[in-house]
């Protein structure tokens, strides 16, 4: 049997041949060729259909079962393309098409000398690729060297129930995580305070895990900002490109993925992580700042190819940006604020040559991925007892004042207000403006004025009168007694 398959496999050329031969020996193809393994399908079929002759029916139906048992969830054929599940995982090879005549050669093979006619041959062909045809058979699951993660959690050997969304060429080897310069470097970039060095750990960390659910929770925008250059940002790219694979960390320019880098959002949303390297100075317009706000939540949004028809997806990404330039945004509401975490590089990163040597080591990229794995997998076990990744206190502090950076409605508040509750909408929005007069500041629309004001503070604006009105309209409403001015109030 040996000579047959060798004699079919030197028949072929190319990608063919390679398929073919990978195909043989990942399905066991010899082992199913054995004649006592023919004899054992068909002693079982005939006892259990109680079929007393073997016709060419049973024949053709013995030789389809056997294909099926010894082949199905190791080859798959998506959108015309055949895949074989290999030691990597799946492995697409694009030129090999359904009707080509090396498929009836590889059936050929496999009934061997016995009697069936070409009918019956050309059925159990079609038969055989309709059984491999798949669809949404790509899953949220991240594919390593004979181990895969799902969920958060590593199982053993390859995933074989569908593609896995991600494949990163690493093994997990446990208790090997002793990696000093990466935490070195992260220690840098968060200032020089543990604190948030654990925590930005724990961001890269959740990169392994494909939940949306996780996502939802815990997942931030990361940004890196100091204005000095040389400070460690781009080393940081270049350190996870080389953890987690350059195929799996995408560049791109995050403020312009709704103009000349729309076509990139496909890419974006099915990339493990996505850097922005240099982010420039210019704000972020509303529609870029509600677009990272999905991105980073994980909710679903079409994304098309050039020339492709737009399809839905959940994106899985984690976004890194660094700048020296700190953040701004025409995008007034919370939304973005809560999900973008900005963290301050102090001082240039100041290493020597051995320094980078160790850290860009494979020893070191290997521990330092089995560190995430480990966070990663703490991580999980946390969010399923009900618990997040808590920010520093430090990194609240920040939020805060990125906030009233981008919303100077908020410092308003803080320092006048007082004087909101029960004064009329027009004289709020008048001393406002006097105030952005006097503080050289830009006011905010009167729409997310209102709204900031509605959120932070509670309150609704609407009508009233009389003894319950303060500020100019109270003194109005002593001169006119029916005097009704819209004013902000407690609902």
């Amino acid at each position: 049997m040996k000579n047959k398959i060798n004699e079919f496999i030197d028949s072929l050329e190319g990608q063919s041949q390679i398929f073919f031969k990978n195909m043989i020996k990942i399905c066991k193809i010899e082992e199913m060729l054995d004649k006592s393994t023919f004899e054992q399908y068909l002693f079982k079929i005939m006892a259990e259909e109680e079929i007393r002759h073997q016709t060419i029916e049973v024949t053709a139906s013995i030789y389809m079962k056997m294909l099926q048992d010894f082949c199905d969830r190791k080859i798959c054929h998506v959108d015309d393309i055949f895949y074989l599940l290999e030691d990597k995982g799946w492995q697409k090879y694009d030129t090999i098409t359904k009707n080509e005549h090396y498929w009836y050669k590889f059936i050929d093979l496999c009934v061997g000398t016995a009697k069936i006619p070409l009918s019956k041959k050309t059925m159990i062909l079609n038969l055989f690729i309709k059984m491999l045809q798949r669809s949404n058979y790509v899953h949220d699951v991240i594919q390593l060297n004979n181990q895969y993660i799902y969920n958060g959690v590593l199982y053993q050997g390859k995933y074989d129930e569908g593609f896995a969304r991600v494949t990163i060429d690493r093994k997990y080897e446990e208790g090997n995580n002793d990696c000093s310069y990466a935490k070195d470097l992260l220690l840098h970039l968060s200032g020089g305070n543990e604190n948030v060095r654990d925590w930005f750990l724990n961001q890269i960390a959740s990169v392994l895990i494909l939940n949306s659910e996780f996502k939802t929770a815990n997942a931030q925008l990361v940004r890196l900002y100091g204005p000095t250059g040389e400070n460690g940002k781009s080393t940081l790219t270049n350190f996870l490109k080389k953890v987690f694979g350059m195929k799996n960390v995408y560049s791109t320019k995050v403020d312009l993925l709704m103009s000349e880098f729309k076509y990139d959002l496909g890419n974006v949303v099915n990339s493990l992580i996505v850097v922005d390297e240099d982010a420039s100075e210019c704000y972020y317009k509303a529609d870029v700042a509600s677009l990272m706000k999905v991105l980073v939540t994980g909710e679903t949004l079409s994304v098309r190819e050039i020339y492709g028809k737009p399809v839905q997806r959940n994106p899985i990404c984690n976004i890194f940006v660094s700048s020296n330039h700190p953040y701004k945004s025409d995008d007034k509401t919370d939304g973005a604020n809560r999900r973008i975490t900005e963290i301050k590089i102090n001082g240039k990163l100041r290493r020597d040559k051995e320094w980078f040597n160790r850290l860009f080591s494979d020893n070191e990229c290997q521990a330092f991925f089995n560190l995430c794995m480990e966070k990663a997998k703490e991580l999980m076990i946390n969010f399923r007892k009900g618990m997040r990744i808590e920010l520093p206190e430090e990194l609240k502090v920040r939020k805060t004042e990125l906030a009233k950076d981008n919303n100077n409605v908020l410092i308003f508040i803080e320092e006048q207000g007082d004087f909101i509750e029960n004064y009329s909408t027009a004289e709020v929005r008048k001393n406002y403006e006097l105030w952005c007069i006097d503080n050289d500041f830009n006011p905010l629309g009167k729409t997310k004025f209102n709204e900031t004001i509605e959120t932070k503070l509670e309150l609704v604006a609407r009508s009233i009168k009389g003894s319950k009105l303060k500020g100019d309209a109270y003194d109005r409403s002593l001169v006119q007694p029916r005097f009704n001015v819209r004013a902000w109030v407690k609902p």
